[in-house]
């Protein structure tokens, strides 16, 4: 336990710990002998504290374990996500006498999900950007086979504008998009 890179804690029945290993105790700055003043509500964020009191220890206490993540509160104040398990340990009556918390530092992954979003909508935007552009190049092009009337193309940053001549419009385009001349 004292090897691990995950925070591993046991605290009675009402949060209050009985053990932290060296992992906790160098997240929440904290010696081997403070550790029996410490609640488990002053170590997570406020919005984790209600969690784990009206849903993670309920169930834990019914199913004998509860799996999600929640918010830590390191010793500077900073939100850390987590990976968090919760076991409840019964005596023999079946009453349970202890939790154990097993917490994994989640932030790189967290971060990583975060990167990754941002991607997906830049693609999306660029996807419709092309899908714009590939419509009015199909019209510049049926507008030189039509061998129509001149045709001015011009080219800004990030979009296109095509000049065409009125009755190519009429000619070759939907009345909804003879308005547009701009594809961005």
């Amino acid at each position: 336990l004292e090897a691990t890179p995950d925070i591993v804690s046991i605290t009675d029945t009402y949060g209050v710990h009985c053990y932290l290993n060296q992992s906790g105790q160098r997240m929440f700055n904290t010696s081997l002998e403070q550790v029996q003043r410490l609640n488990l509500t002053d170590l997570v964020h406020p919005d984790t504290a209600n969690m784990l009191i009206s849903q993670a220890l309920p169930t834990a206490r019914e199913k004998g374990i509860w799996s999600g993540e929640s918010m830590i509160r390191n010793c500077f104040g900073k939100d850390i996500p987590v990976s968090h398990v919760i076991i409840s340990h019964k005596s023999e009556e079946g009453l349970t006498e202890r939790f154990s918390s097993i917490m994994r530092d989640i932030s790189d992954r967290k971060a990583a999900e975060t990167n990754l979003k941002k991607q997906s909508k830049e693609l999306s935007q660029t996807l419709a950007q092309l899908k714009n552009i590939e419509l009015w190049l199909i019209c510049f092009h049926n507008a030189l086979i039509a061998g129509d009337k001149p045709i001015r193309l011009f080219f800004f940053p990030n979009q296109i504008v095509i000049i065409l001549a009125y009755d190519f419009f009429n000619g070759v385009l939907p009345s909804n998009l003879s308005k547009g001349l701009i594809a961005a």
